[in-house]
């Protein structure tokens, strides 16, 4: 059984998100479930999570690794 959660180490404060849980019963599913909520989000909506999520995990300003791809 699969449970999706966010890591306690992201320290999200609670009421700032809806926290969903879903537990499947088989990789398929749970794979299946993942890829629907992230087509169900705006890609505007992906980014800022995205975002904050490395935001809360890496909090001292990490350098951003694809600069070194950006020309200029």
């Amino acid at each position: 059984m699969l449970l999706s959660v966010i890591p306690l180490y992201l320290k999200i404060p609670r009421g700032l998100m809806e926290r969903v849980i879903h537990k499947a019963s088989s990789h398929v599913e749970a794979q299946r479930w993942d890829i629907e909520q992230q087509l169900s989000m705006t890609p505007e909506e992906r980014l800022r999570a995205a975002r904050t999520i490395k935001d809360r995990a890496y909090p001292d300003q990490a350098k951003d690794v694809r600069a070194c791809h950006r020309s200029g």
